[in-house]
Formats: C-alpha cells, structure tokens, sequence
C-alpha cells in the first residue's frame, strides 16, 4: 500500500515538475516574443536624370518597419516590411528612375546564433565582400533580398566559413527582376592576418530569369599598414565560366591608397574582363552584385555588369582616383574614372562622381550626390548626368 502511494506521489510530482517546466518554456518563449525590439527606417528622395535628350526626375519616399524578437535557446525571429511610393505627385517624369511604388515583405527569417556559429532560413539581407559579388543594392529604394539559407562560422581562430544556398532573388524597383526558382551557391572563406584579410570564394549562379549560368572562382587580398601614415592595400582576381554562352572571362582589381591628416587618396584599377568564342562576345558578370557602386554612379555599365555586355561583350576597363575627407561632421568623397574598352580600343568615357552626407542627432543623416558621365567614342555610351538630395531616419 505504502509503495503504490509513493509510486503514485513520484508520478504525480514528476508530471507537476514537468507542466511547470512546460509552463516555464512556455514563458520564456512568450517574453522573448514580446521583449524584441521593433525598427524602422525612412528615406525621402529626390533623384534628377538627364540622359541625352531624356529626363527624368522624382521624389520617393520608403519606409521600412521591421521587428527582432529576443533570442530563446539561441533562436530570434525578425520579419520587415518595406513600402515605396510617389510623394508630391511627381511621377510621371520617372522614365530613367527604377523606383517603382511597391510594398512587399522585405525580410522574415528565422535565426540561430551560437558560439561562433549563426544560421539563418528564410527572406534576408546578403551582402559579402563590398558587395562586388553578392549585393543587396541598398541604394534604390527598394533593395535587393534573397531567399536562402546561410550559415557562417568559425571553425577556427581566424578563419570565417560563410556559407549560402538562395532559392529565390527578390529585386530591386518591384517584381519586374525577381527570379523565384533560383539554385545560387555561395562560398565564401575568409582568414584574417596580421597584413590584412585573405579571402577565397566561388559563386555558383544557375540560369534562370534571363541570367546565364556562370560558375565564379576568386581571391582577394586587403589590408593596410600601421603608424602615422597608412598604406592602404587590396587585390583581387577571379575566373569565370559562362555555361550558357560557352566563354571564359575574368576580373581584375588592385587598389592602393594613403591616409595623410584625415585625408584618404586611392588610386584603383578594376577590369571586367571580355572573351570571344564561336562569334559570342561576353564580359565577366556579376548579376546579383550592388553594380551601383562600382564604376560610377552614373550606371552607364550597370546593365551590361549584370548581363555580360558591357560595350557588346567586349567588357569595361576603370582606371579611377578618389579622394576623401570627414570636415565639420560631414564625409566629403570625390572620384574620377576613365573607362577604355577591355576588348578593342573603345574609349568608354570618363565620369565624375561627388558626395557630401552627414549623420547627425544619432538617428537621422543627410546627403548630396551627383554624377556627371562624358561619353567617348560614337555609340559607346550617353553623356548623363544624376542629381540625388535625400534625408533619413533610422529608430
């Protein structure tokens, strides 16, 4: 009798302990939902383009409300929205803008974060390297996500393993470049040294909504020396094999630079390269890249970088100078590039790029930017010009 009652008292107490545990993972769970922290971003834009005899210009504003929760045994949740519309009526002049009105999920994944180990499942920001690979062009209005899943870990000291397979490319400017049965590979190994960071990656792209199918190699190294007066340093090559178009190609990149009393100077020279098989002409491509920060501001190549035709596939050579400077809180940057033909002897033009941003009472920033591209031989380009002022707030 007195065993059958402390049989019964055991289970008993062992179901309690376990509904209160329950209850207690329950709450836990609970309190990590309803203790996240919410975001938001705003920009207002205005953008001018006069591109020969074409104009256009416009005001955007996007929004962008977004929640994290807490993390619960490692695991968070983060979902965003973003919307872009016309603000002032000013819409009908926005031929050369890709900024259409949209509103759409812009992130939702589910994260898990360890001891140098973080996962990520679902819609996200990826953006590896400066984004001259893998981008999420920020720039727009409406930015580049992608569906995927992504690991990055370090499985040694030093080393950084990041790792991404993306099943679905959300585009800029709406759902016009979406690409929703993607098979993308990323591969992206860094090692941080005592000179500066070596990286190996490869990029494995599918074709798929009128992208070719490319298989990408590289490495890259980056770095700058210490003391009073910095050395700025960083290299870059890749191959690339188009699969659809059955043409090699490759990428150059070398980049030296000096700090002098606040005041950085670059010079660089970046080649997207160009080969020729059986009557196709392609240059080396970099689809899912944010192109808008390379070779000028202007986007005279940005087409072309994504596509491989570049000056009909003959490719794009940029020798460029930048000088930049903080002053008064605010970040001055000027940049001029000369583009020649990597294939051929076309001059490509030359281009001037200029920036004035300032952030300022922690949450809002400010920022002046124009481009002014002068084309060179007949049919190689447009003489354009881009004006953008915009304000933001972040919270």
């Amino acid at each position: 009798m007195l065993n059958r009652i402390n049989r019964s008292f055991l289970v008993a107490s062992l179901g309690g302990a376990l509904l209160c545990s329950a209850g207690a993972a329950a709450d836990a769970l609970t309190a990590a939902i309803v203790s996240g922290k919410a975001s938001g971003d705003i920009r207002i834009r205005y953008e001018d383009v006069s591109s020969g005899s074409n104009d256009s210009d416009g005001i955007t504003i996007r929004t962008r409300l977004g929640y994290t929760t807490a993390s619960y045994e490692g695991f968070s949740a983060t979902v965003e929205f973003e919307d872009v519309r016309d603000m002032f009526g000013i819409d009908d002049e926005k031929g050369f803008i890709p900024d259409n009105e949209v509103t759409e999920l812009d992130q939702g994944f589910l994260q898990y974060k360890g001891d140098k180990f973080t996962a990520k499942l679902g819609r996200q920001v990826i953006a590896i390297d400066g984004h001259r690979h893998v981008g999420h062009v920020g720039w727009r209005q409406d930015r580049q996500t992608f569906d995927a899943a992504r690991v990055t870990m370090m499985p040694l000291d030093k080393l950084t393993v990041d790792l991404s397979y993306i099943y679905r490319r959300n585009g800029i400017n709406g759902s016009g470049l979406d690409i929703p049965n993607a098979a993308f590979q990323t591969v992206n190994l860094a090692y941080a040294m005592p000179a500066g960071k070596l990286v190996g990656y490869s990029y494995l792209i599918s074709q798929e909504g009128g992208i070719d199918e490319t298989d990408t190699y590289g490495v890259s190294f980056s770095g700058k020396t210490k003391g009073d007066i910095p050395f700025l340093y960083a290299v870059e090559y890749a191959t690339q094999e188009n699969v659809t178009k059955n043409v090699d190609t490759d990428y150059t990149f070398v980049e030296l630079g000096v700090t002098v009393s606040g005041v950085t100077g670059k010079l660089g020279y970046e080649v997207l390269g160009s080969d020729t098989n059986g009557g196709v002409t392609e240059n080396f491509s970099t689809p899912l890249a944010t192109v808008h920060k390379f070779q000028g501001w202007a986007d005279q190549f940005l087409g072309g970088s994504v596509t491989g035709t570049i000056n009909g596939g003959n490719g794009v050579e940029d020798k460029y100078l930048s000088v930049t400077t903080k002053w008064s809180g605010i970040k001055w940057l000027a940049v001029y590039h000369d583009y020649d033909a990597d294939q051929g002897s076309a001059d490509l033009g030359d281009e001037l790029n200029l920036l004035a941003a300032k952030k300022f009472a922690k949450n809002y920033s400010a920022g002046l930017k124009y481009a002014d591209y002068n084309a060179g031989d007949s049919g190689t380009g447009t003489d354009t010009e881009k004006l953008w002022f915009w304000l933001g707030m972040k919270f």
